[in-house]
């Protein structure tokens, strides 16, 4: 048994063939087994021949069985030695004697060429000569020196083929195979014998090489890639990127594929094991799905499998309700409960259509409440011009918010109020204009709120401001006519004006009048006449609360306020604010 075979039978190749063959051999010679090799029994013309066959590394021996043949041919068998020097007329073939001047051997079964290339000047030469009769060149040093180099070649295409590099091997070879020296027939020998043995192991180790990716792509297909990396482990290192015939994969490609399956099989086991006891189950799923792909046979994951499909179902479930109802609550106003609803939703089963619908009722949640965050600033401020419109656009977002509705009661209540004083307003104004008391209608005029002043307010203040600049640059006040007041004087007075009317007050008991209507308004405007105090028109005989009285309600929301008093509580327009704040107290506390 060579010794390498001890390691084993995957360290063997040909030259372990050749070292039993020349164990055989020993023991047919000497009679003695080959266990203790004595070679000072052997024949000493065979000795080294045998001695180089039996040698315990490999890489020591002969490299194929031809060299091996020609060693002991040369040795023992008589056959010619074509690497000595040939005698004159010698003819390389059958060693039969030629005239100096033949070109070819003369024996008729030969008829060999006995003519070569000199070394040196490649002119043609009797191959037994040693000097070349044109350059002078020694051809035996030049034969050494060619021999050397051939023979490095024959050394290094037996390596390549050891290590079943055969394209490498038969590239070394063919610097041989291009030589038609005929003192060189022994290596012309070797490389035929070389070529065919090539061409044996490229089959056989082709052959095996197929075997081998075919038996791991079976283990593939079994989900066992531990078996199949195993297999590929036998495949020599050389042939690690050779294609053969139908597969597409070389070892290396399928031996990539198989670690990236076994690493990532590992991976996901590890994954799920530790999910599993975390009790950390959301987007498991996948994962499982994954880990069946690489190895399905898993019961238990099987399993596992099934509970995560169950599970996913339900959310899916949850998360369409959950979108059903939220839509509902968007339909009536209820943003929040919508947005709440949907935050109730699991990631895992999130959907493009459930986060545009969070988003729709996250944008109408802002708006209300930048708009309540408007009107609370609004209503803090005593900022009331256009309240209205902003507390009716947040109610159409969102209709149920009793503070709103309130509000907007009171608002509606107050601008209807406007509405009515600047009617009075200009009633009032065209009769001081008829009574030729211009500066006295532009004040009235003036106390029209901004919120309600329309184009014929300002008109009929032009025309008073004019009629008051034409009597300030005259001495004489013109009487009024149709022609000064235009179209303000619906109707001319047939006689001299109506009297104005009078007006009584009830206060600490007592009733006070009568007084004009010019005076009563400026107790109205000092602040001397109340919202809450009692008056009385001449000839309604009906007490009025002052701040319900039409035709002068108007002053008590519109006047502004006097200068401070020492005392305020004594101070009218402290009293006309909290009047008219009384009512959006209760709006104030509810936002805040």
């Amino acid at each position: 048994m060579p010794p390498e075979q001890r390691q084993g039978a995957e360290f063997t190749d040909h030259r372990s063939d050749l070292w039993s063959l020349a164990a055989t051999f020993y023991q047919m010679l000497t009679g003695e087994p080959p266990r203790v090799i004595d070679l000072d029994l052997l024949p000493p013309a065979i000795r080294p021949a045998l001695a180089k066959s039996l040698k315990s590394k490999k890489e020591d021996r002969f490299q194929s069985a031809m060299e091996m043949r020609e060693a002991i041919l040369q040795a023992h068998s008589g056959k010619m030695d074509t690497s000595r020097s040939l005698g004159e007329g010698e003819c390389p073939q059958c060693a039969t004697l030629n005239p100096p001047d033949r070109k070819f051997c003369r024996n008729t079964e030969c008829a060999a060429a006995l003519e070569v290339d000199c070394l040196g000047c490649e002119t043609g030469m009797p191959m037994w000569e040693g000097v070349c009769g044109n350059c002078g060149a020694k051809q035996e040093s030049l034969l050494v020196e060619f021999k050397e180099t051939l023979q490095a070649k024959h050394d290094e295409a037996e390596v390549f083929l050891s290590e079943l590099k055969f394209d490498d091997a038969l590239k070394a070879a063919s610097v041989i195979g291009k030589q038609n020296d005929l003192r060189l027939q022994q290596l012309a020998a070797w490389h035929e014998e070389f070529s065919t043995r090539l061409e044996s192991s490229r089959t056989s180790e082709h052959g095996r090489l197929e075997e081998l990716i075919r038996e791991a792509h079976v283990h593939e297909k079994a989900y066992d890639y531990e078996a199949g990396l195993q297999t590929l482990t036998q495949v020599a290192p050389s042939l690690k990127e050779t294609t053969v015939s139908g597969n597409e994969d070389t070892a290396d490609v399928l031996t990539e594929r198989l670690t990236t399956k076994q690493s990532r099989l590992k991976e996901l086991e590890g994954i799920v094991r530790e999910r599993v006891g975390k009790r950390e189950i959301a987007g498991l799923l996948v994962i499982v799905n994954e880990l069946l792909t690489l190895k399905p046979d898993r019961p238990q994951v099987q399993n596992l499998k099934e509970q995560l499909e169950k599970r996913e179902a339900d959310l899916i479930e949850s998360r369409d309700t959950a979108v059903k109802q939220a839509r509902q609550q968007l339909n009536e106003q209820r943003y929040a409960e919508a947005v709440a609803t949907l935050n109730t939703v699991s990631e895992e089963v999130s959907s493009e259509q459930l986060e545009e619908l969070k988003n729709e009722a996250s944008d109408l949640l802002n708006q209300v409440k930048n708009l309540r965050d408007r009107i609370t600033m609004a209503v803090n401020g005593n900022q009331l011009k256009d309240l209205l419109t902003t507390v009716q656009e947040c109610l159409t977002l969102k209709a149920d918010q009793s503070d709103l509705l309130k509000l907007q009661e009171q608002l509606e209540k107050r601008f209807a109020a406007l509405l009515g004083a600047r009617d009075n307003v200009y009633q009032r104004a065209t009769q001081q204009l008829r009574a030729q008391q211009y500066a006295e209608a532009i004040a009235t005029i003036n106390t029209v709120s901004e919120e309600v002043w329309n184009e014929d307010l300002e008109a009929l203040k032009t025309h008073a401001s004019d009629l008051l600049n034409q009597t300030n640059s005259s001495t004489a006040r013109p009487p009024p006519s149709e022609e000064i007041l235009g179209d303000f004087v619906v109707t001319p007075p047939l006689s001299s004006p109506a009297p104005l009317p009078e007006w009584y007050l009830a206060r600490d008991g007592q009733t006070h009048g009568p007084y004009k209507d010019d005076q009563f308004i400026g107790f109205v405007n000092s602040g001397t006449i109340t919202v809450d105090c009692q008056v009385q028109k001449a000839g309604t005989n009906m007490w009025t609360r002052a701040g319900d009285c039409p035709e002068i309600s108007f002053m008590f929301y519109s006047t502004p306020p006097p200068p401070p008093l020492d005392d305020p509580r004594d101070d009218p327009w402290a009293q006309f604010q909290s009047s008219v704040d009384d009512d959006l107290d209760a709006f104030l506390k509810d936002l805040s």
